[in-house]
């Protein structure tokens, strides 16, 4: 208010030495002022005081004039809680995704064991699937031998369609000592009971080896002789495949499959 004042009066002053015959060294003030005169230097001193209270605006680098504005502590509050909040996202980000590749891996050897199994038993019905294929071609062959001889052809076919029967029983108790659950097999040991059968069978087989070997002997063309012994030999080859399986699934560790052999017996 008091440099509203002095402006008035510097106002009147120069007014005053401006009128005619003020001349002097010392200027003599005026008995009456101008009312709107005076109106018109409070307004403007108060246009002046506005402007240099208003800040200034400065020229951003795309040409738009920028208003400069104090950063408050509400504007650092904002920005501090947006800060800690894309902090937040990014570690929950990192743990979904650290969760994910979890969940993958489980999955993955999940899969990997149950593909190692079923890989284990399909290895094992593909070796049964050849042994029918190795037994009945040996069967088939000593079937053709069998008409072409004459004097044995009765003996022999009756030898061989045993031996292909007994392969099929065999296949099938050779199957259900290899399906036994892992966790069965340590706590009481394998299927001894299928073990058993198969054994018979496989003495049996021998026996009937034996008689082909009898039949050989008295088959007169030596090429008869010869197809005879081969498929005689197959046979054998299978039967000692069969032959070790047997004994060495009879010999796996168990913790009861001692007590289980005695009543098996």
């Amino acid at each position: 208010m008091a440099t509203i004042v002095a402006a008035v009066l510097t106002a009147a002053v120069d007014f005053a030495g401006a009128a005619p015959g003020g001349g002097g060294s010392q200027p003599a003030m005026p008995s009456d002022l101008d009312p709107e005169m005076i109106e018109a230097a409070i307004k403007g001193k108060q246009q002046e005081q506005v402007k240099q209270n208003t800040p200034q605006p400065m020229l951003g680098s795309g040409g738009i004039d920028q208003q400069v504005q104090p950063e408050g502590g509400e504007q650092q509050r904002l920005r501090e809680g947006a800060e800690e909040g894309g902090q937040a996202q990014e570690q929950e980000r990192e743990q979904q995704k650290m969760g994910e590749d979890a969940t993958a891996t489980q999955t993955k050897n999940q899969q990997r064991a149950k593909g190692e199994g079923q890989g284990a038993t399909s290895t094992g019905q593909m070796v049964a699937v050849q042994r029918r294929s190795q037994v009945a071609n040996a069967v088939q062959q000593i079937l053709q031998v069998a008409d072409r001889s004459g004097g044995i052809d009765g003996q022999v076919k009756i030898i061989a369609q045993e031996q292909s029967q007994n392969q099929e029983k065999l296949e099938t108790s050779l199957q259900a000592v290899q399906g036994r659950n892992g966790f069965v097999m340590f706590l009481i040991g394998p299927n001894y009971v299928q073990i058993k059968n198969a054994q018979k069978l496989l003495d049996r087989n021998q026996q009937l080896i034996e008689q082909l070997n009898q039949a050989k002997t008295k088959l007169s063309n030596e090429g008869d002789q010869q197809i005879l012994a081969q498929q005689i030999q197959t046979l054998e080859l299978v039967n000692g495949q069969m032959q070790n399986y047997l004994k060495e699934a009879g010999q796996r560790f168990s913790l009861f499959g001692w007590l289980v052999k005695i009543f098996v017996k």
